[in-house]
């Protein structure tokens, strides 16, 4: 009886140390699955509009810290007056551009506008700022005007907002038309700030 009831007891021990085995390893398995599913429902889903839509954001971003950063370098080879100038690109593909946001007085007269006080003034500091200089461009809403020139935020290589240090030196003055009105209270400011100081045309 002593015999048997080792047996039985050795028979019973056996069964349970394999079905633990396999529940053990069972559980391994499903915990490994898990783990799968997990990880690949946390990897990103990259698509061509997700991803442009990134870059327009990071570009968002990087556009008045670091807007050097910028892809396209524009070459300015003539200064019109003290917001509008042309440039040209790698391919030499010329592109008369208005800076957005602001105004200047006319440097000559026409049909619609008389010459300005400090028009001359507000030309000169332009062209020393970026004729035959390296620009970068950041657009607002509309790209071009009814004139058909390129509507544009400016940038020099040394990341100096163009269209920004006009009005705070007091060479231009605040001129946002909707939709493009992106630093319209940033020039605001700025302008402010440059009458307070009796900069440039505010003397």
């Amino acid at each position: 009886m002593h015999i048997k009831k080792t047996n039985f007891q050795f028979f019973y021990l056996l069964i349970f140390i394999i079905f633990t085995f396999c529940q053990s390893k069972s559980e391994t398995e499903i915990l490994r699955q898990n783990n799968k599913g997990i990880t690949l429902e946390q990897q990103p889903i990259r698509t061509a509009t997700s991803d442009s839509k990134q870059e327009e954001e990071n570009v968002g971003e990087r556009s008045v810290r670091s807007p050097s950063t910028r892809k396209i370098p524009y070459l300015v080879y003539k200064v019109i007056d003290g917001d509008t100038f042309w440039m040209k690109d790698q391919n030499q593909m010329e592109t008369k551009v208005r800076l957005i946001g602001i105004d200047t007085p006319e440097t000559r007269n026409t049909k619609k506008k008389k010459k300005g006080y400090f028009g001359e003034e507000a030309k000169a500091y332009l062209k020393s700022l970026i004729l035959d200089q390296y620009v970068y461009i950041e657009q607002d809403v509309q790209s071009r005007d009814q004139y058909g020139r390129l509507l544009a935020y400016v940038y020099t290589e040394n990341n100096l907002f163009i269209n920004a240090d006009l009005i705070a030196n007091g060479y231009a003055v605040l001129m946002t038309v909707p939709p493009n009105i992106k630093f319209e209270n940033e020039f605001y400011m700025l302008q402010q700030k440059a009458r307070q100081n009796k900069l440039g045309m505010w003397k």
